[in-house]
């Protein structure tokens, strides 16, 4: 007790010195936490789905441009496509940014999902309220966050919205995902209401564990003539789904109901965020080691005095371990009062 009075008296005596190394301590620790927890964000995307190893979207290129698209059906598309022996499940999306949706006499324009009945196999949502089933066409699914702007507090469960010459009932609300997602809908509608969407579908497939993707694309990532139009060369590549947050190649074509990341951004901070931490540890022991040298004299008094090596190492030791616990809790107490702004910030 009385080497843990002594540490403590010595922080205490030292202000300018604990002063400085706390401060510096704690606010290398918060940035570094804040960039870890970002970086852990980005690289733990769609983390709701259903073994994503196993989910697979091919990239249509057509001399150039490149949409995420379907897995080629015609016999004649066959040196495009993905072996449909290796596909366990498939669903279809199609997104429509800015819908208008009415209920009752307001509109709200809204980020709408059209999706087949098999989209919740393969990424999982909590529910809210109701049940996540399109197992009609003629009803829609909320997002929790979607429902309160339409409803308020009030249950949206029966409710009745109108999108174009469509009746939908409200049947579910769905809690949004704790992680980052790829996409960022607020309704889901059946597929099945509309005969043709007039947008090009995107197709998940569930493929076979073993599929070697690398062998799929040497054959089908090469220009051949479209058979939609001969005038044209197109190309096929598939991705795991763990990348496709990541396809720079797409990246420009969505305004709001996708967003993409890039992982070079992530490795650059990746390093940023160690040479932060390696600056602050630095920080901390040159100043430790230069206060030491002004101390030499003192501990050379407490030896002559008769204080054992082992009680000066404790003393030393808890003196180090009062100050890197008050800079932890500094930094915590940084990265609580920050968190709204840097959530702001980084999205």
């Amino acid at each position: 007790m009385n080497t843990l009075r002594y540490a403590l008296r010595f922080l205490l005596r030292a202000r300018t010195y604990t002063l400085i190394n706390l401060l510096g301590l704690a606010f290398s620790l918060a940035c570094c936490i804040i960039l870890l927890r970002y970086i852990h964000r980005e690289l733990t995307v769609d983390a709701h789905g259903q073994d994503l190893s196993t989910i697979v979207v091919p990239l249509r290129d057509i001399e150039g441009t490149v949409y995420p698209g379907e897995n080629p059906v015609r016999e004649s598309d066959g040196v495009f496509a993905l072996d449909r022996k290796w596909i366990r499940e498939q669903c279809r999306v199609v997104e429509e940014e800015n819908a208008s949706i009415f209920s009752g006499d307001r509109a709200f324009q809204s980020d709408l999902f059209a999706v087949d009945s098999t989209f919740f196999h393969f990424f999982s949502y909590q529910v809210v309220e109701g049940i996540l089933a399109l197992s009609r066409p003629d009803v829609v699914i909320l997002t929790e966050k979607y429902a309160r702007r339409l409803f308020g507090k009030e249950s949206p469960i029966g409710k009745k919205l109108m999108y174009g010459k469509w009746t939908l009932t409200v049947i579910g609300v769905l809690k949004e995902p704790v992680c980052k997602t790829t996409w960022n809908f607020d309704l889901l509608v059946s597929r099945q209401l509309k005969p043709n969407w007039g947008k090009l579908n995107i197709e998940l497939m569930r493929v076979d564990p073993h599929l070697n993707l690398e062998e799929v694309n040497k054959q089908t990532n090469v220009y051949r003539k479209y058979p939609y139009d001969e005038r044209a060369l197109c190309r096929y590549r598939y991705i795991g789904w763990k990348d496709f947050y990541f396809e720079s190649s797409i990246a420009d074509k969505y305004n709001r109901i996708f967003q993409f990341g890039n992982r070079n951004y992530v490795y650059i901070l990746l390093g940023v965020d160690i040479f932060l931490f390696l600056i602050g540890i630095l920080s901390f022991v040159n100043l430790y080691s230069v206060t030491m040298l002004k101390r030499t004299r003192m501990y050379g008094l407490k030896k002559v005095f008769g204080i054992s090596r082992g009680r000066l190492f404790v003393e030393m030791y808890l003196e180090n371990l009062l100050m890197m616990a008050g800079a932890i809790l500094l930094a915590w107490g940084i990265i609580e009062l920050s968190s709204r702004y840097i959530t702001h910030l980084f999205g």
